[in-house]
């Protein structure tokens, strides 16, 4: 049910006095590279945060914290404020339009900023990222082409390996991803119905532009899908410690493990839980020490890998320079990583469903055919893409 938030208290949080788990997740970069890698100027440091998209909080942070910051990322920060300002623009310009034909949560962006750590700025925001109806998806591309708004490539959604389609401003290059799951659809998670209705209120431009967001208990489940699809990531653990911290204590905890036992996730959930507590020490409420072997061992190379990036700072080796490389990751790597990544699954039957899914179809020419076929011979209807797994 739809529940108003709370944006008072929101408002009037503080950063990062009221935000200790998220605090000590930074802090322990800040300190770990000074004195592990000799970045007391902490200049490596924000290079790094800026390439990886968390610049802002760590920016704020180490200001907030009485630490000296090199003049030049005041110009990044001011590059990132002014880029909030035409996201900001283009979203009050496009939630009308998506909004005649659909609902909208909003899942990223200043609205997810706002509600995990008290302060709209701290979020790095490249796109707008929306959760729509998508038996609306045909009219709202329509309806945003109108406005300059368009799909790249052939326009096609390829359902059986992604959970969005993006568009791009054929002027300013705004980018506006619209979602119709939370997860890839190699993983099972909550109705698109479901997500639309269970919202609160986020009211962003000081309260001059209302929008929605999933609701507390959902959000988590979408944080560590974002955890997951990243394959555990620096930036997605400060967002769930942002979690912690804003929801934790208020949040029906009991509806969360009962929604990874449905839709069998809770490894997914508790790799991002276990690599926070390997990377701080820090137990969440949910956190499961019963964990299933593939989430943790997931987990403890989350946390390594932090560690030799933000700490050690270690120069990437050869294998790790290959891993990287946009021509591999495409064609090999990347299939290979995202099939792996799924062994967190739960259930024997749902995580060999999960691993082989995004080999045989995954966005690849693989995967066209082998959806083609199973299209060809009824498997699925075009009207059941997007809540039916094929393999499920």
């Amino acid at each position: 049910m739809n529940a108003p938030c709370n944006e008072k208290l929101a408002s009037t949080r503080l950063f990062p006095e009221d935000c200790p788990t998220t605090s000590l997740v930074l802090e322990r970069i800040v300190e770990g590279s000074a004195l592990c890698a000799g970045d007391i100027a902490h200049e490596r440091l924000l290079t790094d945060a800026d390439a990886a998209g968390f610049l802002p909080v760590l920016y704020r942070y180490l200001l907030s914290t009485g630490r000296d910051v090199p003049g030049r990322f005041r110009q990044s920060w001011l590059v990132h404020i002014a880029r909030l300002a035409l996201y900001r623009a283009e979203l009050r310009r496009v939630l009308p339009i998506i909004e005649a034909f659909s609902p909208v949560v909003l899942l990223k962006g200043e609205g997810l900023s706002l509600l995990l750590f008290g302060d709209a700025r701290l979020r790095n925001t490249t796109d707008m990222d929306l959760l729509i109806d998508p038996r609306q998806l045909g009219p709202i591309v329509e309806a945003l082409g109108e406005i300059g708004y368009h799909t790249l490539g052939d326009g096609k959604t390829k359902p059986w390996a992604y959970n969005q389609l993006l568009l791009v401003h054929e002027d300013c290059g705004t980018l506006i991803e619209l979602h119709w799951r939370i997860a890839f659809p190699h993983l099972k998670s909550p109705p698109i119905g479901d997500l639309l209705e269970d919202t609160i209120a986020v009211e962003l431009d000081g309260g001059a532009l209302p929008a929605r967001s999933l609701r507390p208990e959902l959000l988590l489940l979408q944080l560590c899908f974002h955890f997951h699809q990243h394959h555990g990531f620096y930036k997605g653990l400060l967002d769930i410690a942002g979690w912690i911290d804003r929801f934790e204590s208020t949040a029906d905890l009991d509806e969360v493990r009962a929604l990874t036992r449905r839709y069998e996730i809770d490894g997914v959930l508790q790799w991002g839980l276990h690599a926070l507590e390997r990377f701080t020490g820090v137990r969440s409420r949910l956190y499961d020490p019963h964990a299933n072997l593939f989430a943790k061992s997931w987990a403890a190379w989350s946390a390594l890998e932090m560690e030799r990036r933000y700490i050690f700072m270690a120069s990437p080796n050869a294998i790790d320079r290959w891993w990287r490389d946009p021509r591999v990751t495409t064609q090999i790597a990347g299939v290979l990583a995202d099939a792996l990544s799924m062994t967190v699954a739960d259930g024997a039957l749902n995580r060999l469903r999960a691993v082989l899914s995004p080999v045989l179809l995954g966005p690849h020419r693989v995967g066209r055919v082998n959806f083609a076929i199973l299209e060809g011979i009824g498997a699925f209807g075009r009207e059941e893409l997007y809540e039916r797994r094929i393999l499920g």
